[in-house]
């Protein structure tokens, strides 16, 4: 259940506030690695989700930005690459007590965000190492559709 002072929906990542300047922007450190014109090489980056838009800057002060409007975006979406190799996890009991927990080995997580130039689509695409159980990248690509959905309406 949300609490009463939640701007997003836990579930679905869509923001509460019907009011695009009272939305909280959301801010996450990525790899970038390819799709962006003012971009050339794989690069750390900070991409800001804010309501009009998705701000792409390097992080790094005083270097290149990117921005991209709401009503340029088409989709955002991620996908999960192989684990990491390593141990393999310790299961049941036993494997508990002698310390070894049940840690799932992180994964590389790609976040895929569609948008359009003119006529054309291009596809920006960026990397992030995220734990198994829970992806920050999921819940902003489930923001970023919410408010693509919302500036279809």
């Amino acid at each position: 259940m949300n609490a009463t002072k939640a701007h997003s929906c836990l579930w679905c990542g869509a923001m509460f506030e019907s009011d695009p300047s009272k939305a909280r922007e959301i801010v996450i450190e990525l790899e970038y690695l390819d799709g962006l014109e003012r971009l050339t090489d794989p690069t750390p980056i900070r991409l800001t989700v804010q309501a009009d838009g998705i701000k792409i800057s390097e992080v790094m002060p005083g270097t290149r930005a990117v921005w991209i409007a709401s009503d340029q975006i088409v989709e955002a979406r991620t996908s999960a690459t192989l684990r990491s190799v390593g141990k393999a996890p310790v299961r049941g009991l036993f494997g508990r007590l002698a310390g070894n927990e049940n840690k799932e080995p992180p994964r590389q997580q790609i976040l895929t965000i569609r948008y359009r130039i003119n006529d054309a689509i291009h596809s920006a695409t960026f990397r992030r190492e995220e734990s198994a159980t829970f992806s920050r990248l999921d819940q902003i690509a489930r923001m970023i559709s919410a408010m693509v959905k919302r500036t279809d309406m």
